[in-house]
């Protein structure tokens, strides 16, 4: 589940298209460099650049034959003073159904690439999407028995919506979140989170209670750049304990 909020926009901190250039946030804005209204000197290196690359990174350490793979993307629709604009615009979007044809979540990734990130942050949508997908309500398809069901969550920010605005400190938004992800941990679903850059770690508790609510993992990344290695590297099975016994048959 990808946040692809406006503040996804801001550099990473990394070179992640190697031209050379680590994007920045441009302390003057000159029109004749063209960056009026830019908060990006390299588009290419920005957080939402750096969720993409590293979702797929993780992908290719998959293996289709166990783990299917879904792609959610959060955001919400922002008006001037910062309330929802149009409440009937879904904020959370289920871009790829739950396949084990990872060329399927490559082309959903190529596909989100194209669009700009916009609007605010609605973890819940997309936790509450995220049910609907690994149980089997989304699309009428049917969840593997037995299997091992896992969101993983990256966001720069805090919940802005769906009960509030853009606003970190609004209560509402986080009691609505927590409640979702309990419902995910009523579904057996287990939920790490990843808070991308200095905003997220500023108000983390709502990504923190995420995670512990369902048995999940939090991360905290000062440097967003860093979810390149950090996701790749995550461990979907915990094995607690292995036991091997000698039987003799005759």
């Amino acid at each position: 589940a990808l946040d692809t909020s406006s503040s996804t926009a801001a550099p990473c901190g990394m070179d992640l298209d190697n031209d050379g250039i680590v994007g920045v946030v441009p302390t003057i804005y000159r029109e004749t460099e063209g960056l009026i209204g830019e908060s990006n000197t390299d588009p290419d290196d920005s957080i939402f650049a750096a969720e993409i690359l590293a979702t797929q990174r993780l992908v290719r350490m998959l293996d289709p034959d166990t783990t299917d793979v879904g792609l959610i993307t959060f955001g919400g629709d922002l008006g001037p003073g910062g309330d929802r604009s149009n409440v009937t615009t879904p904020d959370a979007y289920l871009e790829q159904p739950l396949t084990n044809k990872y060329s399927d979540i490559t082309g959903a990734l190529n596909r989100i690439k194209t669009k700009a990130p916009g609007g605010g942050t609605n973890i819940a949508e997309s936790i509450r999407l995220g049910i609907e997908a690994l149980t089997g309500l989304k699309n009428n398809t049917h969840s593997h028995d037995g299997s091992k069901k896992t969101i993983l969550l990256l966001s720069d920010g805090f919940t802005s919506f769906p009960a509030g605005s853009a606003d970190a400190s609004d209560p509402e938004d986080k009691i609505l979140t927590i409640s979702a992800a309990y419902l995910a941990y009523l579904a057996g679903i287990q939920i790490n989170t990843y808070a991308l850059g200095p905003e997220a770690l500023s108000s983390p508790f709502t990504l923190q209670e995420i995670a512990r609510v369902t048995g999940g993992h939090f991360t905290g990344l000062l440097n967003p750049g860093k979810i390149l290695t950090h996701l790749k590297d995550t461990s979907f099975i915990q094995l607690q304990k292995i036991v091997i016994e000698n039987i003799t048959l005759t």
